[in-house]
């Protein structure tokens, strides 16, 4: 038991450390940015760019000590400044959702189905839906995002009513059915593939067939026995369903203009002729803080999943 304690607290200091080591690595290539300068040597000349690694140095130190201050939670949209202590709750609360509840929901009905058909002779195991699933996994999020959109507008011309928003706003709010349905596809695909591939291979061991052989039934056999197998395969797999739903948030956040941390980083944090970030000014504590929160919600995203799947397993099999 001690042995196992010691084992247990080596892993979690090992995890913490990496997450520590990873989060440091992002807010120093986040300030990447600032480390490339753009100048006219003298008036007429043609615009040159210089590397100055020094500079993004500089800006990481600003924002640190900014922050003992308080000033390193300012940032600017436009010409109106803000503080991140009073912005920042919203934004990470709709990124947190639409990682969490779409990608549970999506991880469910993906271990559910992927049991459910499970032991099916070879010649039924691709079928229609498996097909159809694999075309949908293997088309780009955006192209899907871009599709979901000209869908509701068709209908809307089609049936003369909106079956769906297209775009969070103000008056209607940040929750949208579309990117629901966007970020909740991917990990339910993905946990179908993995689930009914464990669930097939559980279901021809010998444990199995002699829980068959001693008259147990079928549903049973399914929730005690192929599901105690598919869920830790499942919680294997967290960091591949955290990490697509991670990518996915940027372009869903982006494409349905959702009120989230990381369409913060694309309005505020670089300048350009179409951002709403100050004219010529790259806001590093906006990358910073974005950079953070992603990391948070990553956190919290990780510990809600692995209390779903404990649940879960709990549930299925009587296991802790």
């Amino acid at each position: 038991m001690r042995a196992a304690l010691k084992a247990a607290a080596g892993g979690t200091a090992r995890g913490a450390a990496a997450f520590a080591l990873s989060l440091a690595l992002a807010l120093l290539a986040a300030a990447s940015p600032a480390a490339f300068r753009v100048y006219r040597p003298e008036p007429g000349a043609p615009v040159r760019t210089s590397f100055e690694p020094g500079r993004a140095l500089r800006e990481i130190a600003a924002w640190g000590s900014g922050l003992r201050s308080g000033e390193g939670f300012g940032y600017y949209v436009g010409q109106t400044r803000w503080d991140a202590r009073e912005t920042m709750p919203r934004y990470v609360a709709v990124s947190l959702y639409y990682v969490v509840v779409p990608g549970l929901a999506g991880m469910v009905l993906g271990v559910a189905l992927g049991i459910a058909g499970a032991g099916k002779p070879r010649r039924r195991a691709p079928g229609l839906f498996g097909r159809a699933l694999g075309a949908l996994y293997a088309v780009p999020d955006f192209i899907l995002a871009l599709a979901l959109q000209l869908g509701a507008l068709a209908a809307l011309d089609a049936f003369g009513f909106s079956v769906a928003r297209i775009s969070s706003d103000p008056r209607g709010g940040p929750l949208l059915a579309l990117p629901f349905a966007l970020m909740g596809l991917y990990p339910f695909a993905f946990t179908y593939k993995a689930a009914r591939r464990r669930a097939t291979e559980a279901a021809a061991s010998d444990y199995v067939r002699y829980a068959r052989a001693k008259g147990l039934g079928e549903a049973l056999i399914r929730r005690r026995h192929l599901g105690a197998a598919v869920i830790p395969e499942i919680g294997a797999e967290l960091p591949s369903i955290l990490s697509l739903m991670q990518g996915n948030l940027f372009m869903c956040e982006y494409i349905f203009a959702l009120p989230g941390v990381t369409r913060l980083l694309f309005t505020a944090a670089f300048p350009g002729r179409g951002g709403l970030a100050r004219s010529g000014e790259f806001q590093y504590s906006v990358a910073a803080m974005v950079v953070v929160a992603c990391f948070a919600v990553y956190a919290v995203a990780w510990a809600a999943y692995r209390i779903a799947l404990a649940a879960a397993r709990r549930g299925l099999s009587g296991e802790r």
